[in-house]
């Protein structure tokens, strides 16, 4: 038996030759840390920062609120981060405890909203060793900066625009969607916004909700006010909380009787229910003016609170009747045709609108 072995001997591979580097596409970049930290950020949205100011401490939970933001410190009790020097918070903590170092004036705190990172970069925490403008260098580590300075320390913002309108309407037509249309036709708005009269809008994606100051502004009575950016609270009367929940509640109970209304086949509640909305619409109303009697503040106040704000509208209107021409046939007796329009129109009130007056039948003859 003839036993034939064949050796196959393979050729060496070569790191350099194309087969390997064909194979080999990732290139393994090195770099510092710091220059990774960078990359890493510039690939984040970009730091935002609210210099917000306010008239009152107690103003600065309420407005965090509105940026989704829920804090542990209680204005109004003892607080130990809003009655000393000018404070901050911790990374990623919701109370003000740090002092900062040569706190601009009229400054009272700043709170900044944490950035996570895959780094664990957090921004320094010591009393007295940090400046705003150091911590602010911290990007990094923050998301969001609520800067929060005293109104009445501020000088007043000079490059706000301040636009009186004036609206002609009739008295028939609904002041809230004349000021939505002249928002909207003038490209201040996109979309409609809920508007109450007699309020103000705290942030440019809320509605004109927060009622405004008690008074006129130059003499002007307002009904509402428009700002196209910024935020602003102005201190709430203690009372007004509770009359705020007052209006909560009816509201809510306005949307049940509302849903009621659409799914029951009871004609007794038909009847009753809209006059129970009507009654607690007349409550809110109620409640609304009360709560603009308990402010103490000024619209002048208010507009110290620009915040940012590029634009601000002061709507005031201008209320006229309509006026409507009607024809009716000759009648010997014009009064009575009058009163037949009326009743055809079911605009018939007593007592009669056109008074008769009194008068003598004259006979005359002509020879």
């Amino acid at each position: 038996m003839l036993l034939i072995i064949i050796f196959n001997f393979a050729p060496p591979i070569n790191a350099n030759s194309s087969f390997f580097n064909s194979q080999n596409k990732t290139k393994i970049k090195l770099a510092d840390y710091e220059t990774l930290k960078q990359e890493w950020l510039a690939t984040q949205p970009k730091m935002k920062r609210y210099d917000i100011p306010v008239l009152s401490k107690e103003n600065i939970p309420e407005i965090l609120k509105y940026f989704n933001i829920k804090t542990t410190f209680n204005i109004g009790t003892y607080n130990y981060g809003l009655v000393k020097k000018p404070t901050y918070n911790p990374y990623a903590k919701n109370f003000l405890i740090w002092e900062l170092k040569n706190p601009p004036a009229g400054l009272i705190c700043a709170f900044f909203k944490a950035r996570q990172n895959p780094f664990k970069e957090k921004y320094p925490q010591d009393d007295d060793e940090y400046t705003l403008d150091d911590l602010l260098k911290y990007e990094i580590a923050i998301e969001e900066a609520f800067v929060f300075w005293d109104a009445n320390k501020q000088p007043t913002q000079t490059n706000v625009n301040i636009t009186f309108v004036k609206l002609d309407i009739f008295a028939s037509d609904n002041k809230e969607k004349a000021i939505n249309k002249y928002l909207i036709k003038n490209k201040i708005i996109k979309e409609p916004k809920l508007i109450k009269l007699g309020c103000y809008n705290a942030t440019p994606t809320t509605g004109l909700v927060v009622p405004l100051p008690l008074g006129e502004f130059n003499g002007i009575e307002i009904a509402a006010i428009y700002f196209d950016d910024g935020v602003r609270l102005l201190p709430e009367h203690q009372k007004t909380r509770s009359l705020k929940r007052g209006i909560e509640w009816r509201e809510e109970m306005i949307k049940q009787y509302q849903t009621g209304l659409n799914q029951t086949e009871d004609e007794r509640i038909k009847k009753a229910l809209p006059k129970a909305i009507e009654s607690l619409q007349e409550e809110i109303k109620e409640l609304y003016q009360e709560i603009i009697n308990h402010q103490t503040y000024t619209i002048e106040d208010l507009l110290k609170l620009s915040d940012g704000a590029k634009n601000i509208y002061l709507f005031s209107f201008n209320t006229e009747k309509r006026i409507k021409e009607i024809k009716l046939p000759d009648a010997i007796d014009p009064y009575q045709a009058i009163r037949d329009w009326k009743r055809e129109n079911n605009l018939y009130t007593f007592p009669p609108l056109v008074q008769e007056d009194d008068y003598e039948e004259l006979r005359c003859s002509f020879f």
